[in-house]
Formats: C-alpha cells, sequence, structure tokens
C-alpha cells in the first residue's frame, strides 16, 4: 500500500517535534534537504550555501493540536554572474509560498471557511477547528481569490 507523495522528491527532513506543556501546541522542527537550488530569477541551479534561517508557518490543526512548523530554510548564492540577484532563499512551494506564515493546506482551508461563512461565522467556525484568524484574514484571503475572466458577449440584444 503506497503512501502519499510517492511521486514527490522528498525536500523536508523531520528533526523533531515537541509539545508544549498545556498540551495544546505542536512544534515540528524540520530542514530543507534539497541538494540543488533554482535561482528564482534567472533559473540557474545552485549549490553554495550562503546561509540559514527559519521559518515559522502555521499548519492545520491535528487532533485538537494546534501545529506550527519551523523549517530550517538556506539561502544560497547564484551562480550566474550576469544575474540580478546574488543571494536567494530557497522555495519550498509544495509547503508554503514566499513570504507567506501559513502552509498551503492552511491557507486553502481558510480561503474555503472564508467563502461559506466570512467574517464573524467564519471565525467561530475557526475556532472550533483550531486555527486562530480574524474575519479580516478570511476577508482577506477571499480578495486574493482570482476574478473569473468576462467574456465578451458575440452577439448584444437591445430591448425598447
Amino acid at each position: 500500500m503506497g503512501r502519499g507523495g510517492e511521486g514527490r522528491e522528498r525536500i523536508l527532513q523531520l528533526n523533531n517535534w515537541e509539545l508544549d506543556e498545556a498540551g495544546t501546541h505542536i512544534t515540528v522542527h524540520a530542514t530543507s534537504i534539497q541538494n540543488l537550488v533554482r535561482c528564482p530569477v534567472c533559473s540557474v541551479l545552485s549549490y553554495r550555501v550562503h546561509s540559514q534561517y527559519q521559518r515559522t508557518l502555521s499548519d492545520l490543526s491535528w487532533a485538537n493540536f494546534r501545529v506550527t512548523l519551523k523549517l530550517d530554510v538556506r539561502k544560497f548564492f547564484c551562480n550566474n554572474p550576469g544575474c540580478q540577484r546574488r543571494i536567494f532563499a530557497e522555495r519550498i512551494t509544495d509547503v508554503a509560498v514566499s513570504w507567506a506564515r501559513k502552509t498551503q493546506r492552511l491557507t486553502q482551508q481558510l480561503t474555503a471557511i472564508g467563502l461559506a461563512l466570512a467574517g464573524n461565522p467564519g471565525v467561530r467556525l475557526s475556532k472550533y477547528f483550531g486555527f486562530q484568524v480574524s474575519r479580516n484574514t478570511l476577508l482577506n484571503l477571499v480578495r486574493r481569490i482570482p476574478l473569473a475572466p468576462i467574456k465578451t458577449p458575440r452577439i448584444l440584444g437591445v430591448d425598447d
């Protein structure tokens, strides 16, 4: 029996996890294990590590525990001398988009709640599922959804 994500390359390694003293919050520590990373500007592969930093992301709750991911992410030197960006951080797009503070899974769930209930009712449902979120966050997620393209009508009738 297969496990989820078999076709994907493994990019994260679990270091450890901890449960807070109150027993309500799980923190998962993971490290990126990608050897070669593409520059986001010129797409040249790079292997030269500049430094590393830690990203903190909120994730979906698990068994009534709030979950936080602490990801150790590296910065790389770009190998292309003509590239505008000399140093860049590796992207872990399967987990979260650049600059995000929530995982893609959590963002998708909150967007669905925002579409169904919006404002304060959405906050109450989110709290029930263990997500700490404000009504403005839910509304902003709904506003970020791209609008469907408007098709120009081919035949236009005018009524008097």
